[in-house]
């Protein structure tokens, strides 16, 4: 909660100092656009994103504002999908004129929507997206990551299990299917594979992001969990 208070603050700071508002003078408003998961089954964890970032508003609202001026929250769905998340967040920006954004919450959304702030011009942090190949492999003059990237949690999961378990010989993987999971795999499996090269990959299961066994058919569930055994 205080880290997404400070950099939310730090944002809209930037925000104010870095674009035209300066040269206008002091405005009246700051326009935050967050993009976040308000639908599907990603919201558990978006709509308590939209909360907290509600509270660190009016928190800051109450204590004067940033420089003095209000800060004031938008929000767009990434549950709605990509074409309308795409269209959505354009229109934040051209239309309701925020001066900066939080976007995304989701690596599938940053891919989407980073090229669009490039485009756009508008100051975005992207307050989640953990795929490493967003940022890192990029240079980009309007984006920016406020937190780690998978790399380092990758290593750091491998680096555990060696230490806890180093004499294992198999191991499966079950990552969701989109570039976070895709991404964290293929780090972890490349660092496996230097460190320790004698062990034997007998699963890797990438299920669509929401799906629950209780919804597969009995043989569909079977087939995925049948590499398992070999465990």
């Amino acid at each position: 909660m205080q880290f997404l208070k400070t950099v939310l603050a730090a944002g809209v700071t930037t925000a104010m100092l870095a674009g035209p508002v300066l040269a206008q003078g002091k405005p009246t408003e700051l326009k935050i656009g967050i993009t976040t998961f308000l639908s599907g089954p990603a919201s558990v964890f978006g709509v308590p994103g939209k909360a907290a970032a509600e509270m660190i508003a009016e928190d800051i609202n109450k204590k004067g504002g940033i420089g003095g001026v209000p800060v004031k929250l938008s929000f767009v769905d990434e549950g709605a999908g990509g074409e309308a998340l795409v269209s959505n967040y354009r229109r934040m920006v051209q239309d309701e004129k925020v001066d900066a954004t939080f976007a995304s919450i989701s690596s599938g959304s940053c891919n989407q929507l980073v090229p669009v702030a490039e485009d756009l011009k508008v100051m975005n942090f992207m307050w989640d997206c953990g795929a490493a190949s967003i940022l890192e492999t990029k240079k980009y003059r309007y984006n920016f990551r406020t937190q780690a990237n998978g790399t380092p949690e990758m290593l750091a999961v491998l680096v555990y299990l060696l230490k806890m378990k180093p004499d294992f010989k198999t191991i499966a993987v079950v990552n969701q299917d989109y570039a976070w999971g895709r991404e964290s795999w293929e780090i972890f499996s490349t660092a496996l594979k230097a460190m320790k090269p004698d062990v034997q990959v007998v699963a890797e299961l990438f299920p669509k992001f929401g799906a629950q066994s209780g919804t597969m058919s009995g043989k569909r569930l079977a087939t995925l969990t049948e590499p398992l055994k070999k465990l």
